[in-house]
């Protein structure tokens, strides 16, 4: 399973709406879901993106040429060469559809591994670097009730060489594991 191929003014166009400056992430699936494109949506006119969304939406989708544009792509493009690295689309098939299903799926995903290992059965670790006593508590709850040892914390461990590593962001950024 591979992503659709993205010529360098599709990756251009989402790059501009994924990075839109109060283009929520909701609204902007919405948007897509109505236009069909990133493309067609930078393209239709304001009373058009009033009439699925609101004044607001496409005041965003018009303030979203930023000036650093060009150069973003840029360095999207340049991440895309490197071996095992992938930008998936909300409109893309390789999208993990229970991701796709959130009230505000990121459009963008930066993936580092095998993409199709994004639609099987998985485990997220979201964490921060300045978390909360609540948050260390409940992690330290989460980590005692799962499985230390067997077979299954074997084959855990051995595949997590070959998981995708995901970021919602930018590629200059990607996510790191730890």
């Amino acid at each position: 399973m591979s992503p659709q191929a993205l010529t360098p003014s599709a990756l251009r166009a989402w790059l501009q709406l994924a990075h839109a400056p109060g283009l929520p992430p909701a609204v902007l699936h919405a948007l897509l879901d109505a236009f069909g494109s990133p493309a067609a949506l930078l393209r239709a006119s304001d009373e058009a993106i009033c009439a699925e969304s609101s004044a607001a939406a496409a005041r965003a989708v018009r303030a979203s040429e930023q000036h650093d544009l060009d150069a973003r792509t840029d360095a999207a493009l340049a991440w895309l060469d490197a071996p095992g690295n992938a930008i998936v689309t909300l409109n893309d098939p390789v999208y993990p559809p229970r991701l796709r299903d959130l009230h505000d799926p990121p459009p963008l995903l930066y993936v580092k591994g095998r993409l199709d290992l994004l639609h099987a059965r998985g485990l997220a670790v979201v964490g921060s670097r300045h978390a909360t006593p609540q948050g260390l508590a409940d992690a330290t709850r989460s980590r005692m009730r799962c499985p230390m040892r067997g077979s299954r914390s074997s084959r855990a461990s051995r595949s997590a060489s070959t998981a995708p590593r995901i970021a919602a962001g930018s590629p200059a950024a990607p996510a790191r594991s730890r």
